[in-house]
C-alpha cells in the first residue's frame, strides 16, 4: 500500500540560513491552499534563527489558520513511531518532524553531524512497498534523481527513526521525536491515538 497527501504544495524551496523551520511552515502552508504572511512582530530569537523553535511554528500555523499541535512519539517503539507519521499522512495532512540532520549534501550522509545539528523536515507521503517516506527537505538543493508523487528526497523507515532521534541537545530541550501534525484549525480528527492506542515504550 502506498498513500501521498492530496495537497502536496507546488514548490520545495531551498531555505536561507538556519530558516528550516519558517521554510518547511511555508511549505505546509501553501499546501493548505492558504497565502503565506510574514508575522508582523517576531521575538529577537526568531530574527536572529527563524522559527526554530517547536513553539514558534505552532503559533506561525496557527496564524494562518492551521492547527499544529506539538506531539512526542518518544515512548512509542519502532513500528508504532512509523505508523503514527502515516496515520496522519492518511488523514490528509502533513507532519512537521524534528530530526538531527546528518543528509549535508543530497546522496551524502554525515553520521557525527546528525549528532550535532538541529533540522525539520515535513512528510508529506510514503510508500509501504519500498519503506519509503516522501520528505520536503529545505536544506537540500537541486532536484532528486527521479520525479517524486511529493516531497523533494525520500527517507526509509529505518533513516527516518534514526534521524528522528535528534541531535545529542535534543534531549536536554526536550525535542526528541517530536513532532507537528498540521490540519485545519477545527478539525478533530486525532489519527495518532488510534495508531497508538497500545503503545508499549520504548526499549
Amino acid at each position: 500500500m502506498s498513500a501521498t497527501i492530496a495537497r502536496a504544495p507546488r514548490s520545495y524551496p531551498g531555505q536561507v540560513g538556519l530558516t528550516c523551520g519558517e521554510a518547511n511552515a511555508r511549505s505546509v502552508i501553501d499546501s493548505f491552499g492558504v497565502a503565506y504572511q510574514t508575522p508582523s512582530r517576531t521575538r529577537i530569537w526568531v530574527k536572529l534563527f527563524g522559527h526554530s523553535l517547536l513553539t514558534d511554528l505552532r503559533l506561525l500555523m496557527e496564524a494562518h489558520g492551521l492547527a499544529a499541535p506539538v506531539r512526542h512519539a518518544g515512548r512509542l517503539n519502532r513500528d508504532l513511531k512509523v505508523r503514527v507519521l502515516k496515520s496522519h499522512v492518511d488523514a490528509g495532512n502533513p507532519v512537521v518532524v524534528a530530526i538531527g540532520n546528518g543528509h549535508l549534501r543530497r546522496g551524502r550522509y554525515v553520521w557525527w553531524a546528525r549528532l550535532l545539528l538541529g533540522h525539520y523536515l515535513t512528510v508529506y507521503g510514503y510508500d509501504d512497498a519500498r519503506r519509503v517516506f516522501y520528505v520536503y527537505d529545505s536544506y537540500l538543493r537541486g532536484r532528486p534523481p527521479a520525479p517524486l508523487p511529493a516531497g523533494n528526497e525520500t527517507r526509509s523507515y529505518a533513516e527516518m527513526l534514526r534521524d528522528w532521534k535528534g541531535p545529542i541537545y535534543y534531549r536536554l530541550i526536550g525535542r526528541n521525536h517530536a513532532y507537528l501534525p498540521v490540519s485545519r484549525r477545527g478539525d478533530a480528527a486525532r489519527p495518532d491515538r488510534r495508531a497508538a492506542a497500545k503503545a508499549p515504550s520504548d526499549p
